[in-house]
Formats: C-alpha cells, structure tokens, sequence
C-alpha cells in the first residue's frame, strides 16, 4: 500500500489526519440523517484526506518551519480544506466571470486598501 501511495505522490500519516479532520468537519457540522447526508458525509471526508495529502507538501514547502508541525497542519488542512477549496473556486469563477474587475479587486488587497 505504502508503494501504491508513494507513486501517487501522497504519505499515509497526512492521509489519516486528513481523513480525522474530515471526521470532525462532518460531526460538527451535524450528524447526517438522509442518505444524501450520509453520502454527502463520506464524500466530504474522502475529499479531505486527498486534500490533506496533496497541500500538506505544499504547505510546508512554502513554509519549511512547520515540518515540525507537519501532521497538525495536515489536520488542520482536512478540517477546513474543503472550505478553502471552495472558496478558491469560487475565486476562479469570479475571475472568469469578470477577469479585470477581479484583477483590480486582486489589486486592492495586495494594496491594503
């Protein structure tokens, strides 16, 4: 198994704290009753775990002092990645929408104003 993950370019660790985080975005966010819930459930801690596995890398190669924080920054990505993405793509449907108002939006934050 160790193999299988190491070609897709993920670590087992970063796997299971995702998948923790993703436990614990489903439980705080009310137990689902429905199927749809339920299956809506699963797929979000499935999608946390890949999540947690591909930008925990990422994450600390943008910031090499968190390697000793590694698996608290890999739950922490499963808790709230899913929220991340979301609002990333979001951002992108924004920028496709409307390409120059997003670019000088993008402007005034760098800008602080």
């Amino acid at each position: 198994m160790e193999n299988f993950l190491a070609k897709v370019g993920l670590k087992a660790p970063y796997l299971i704290a995702g998948v923790f985080g993703g436990i614990f975005l489903v439980y705080f966010g009310g137990r689902p009753k429905t199927i749809r819930e339920k299956i809506k459930a699963i797929t979000t801690v499935i999608l946390s775990a890949i999540s947690t596995g591909y930008l925990t890398p990422l994450v600390i190669s943008c910031a090499p002092d968190l390697i000793r924080g590694e698996y608290g920054i890999a739950f922490i990505i499963g808790l709230f990645g899913m929220g991340l993405i979301h609002g990333f793509l979001n951002m992108i449907n924004d920028f496709i929408k409307d390409w120059s108002g997003a670019l000088k939006e993008l402007v005034r934050i760098i800008r602080g104003r």
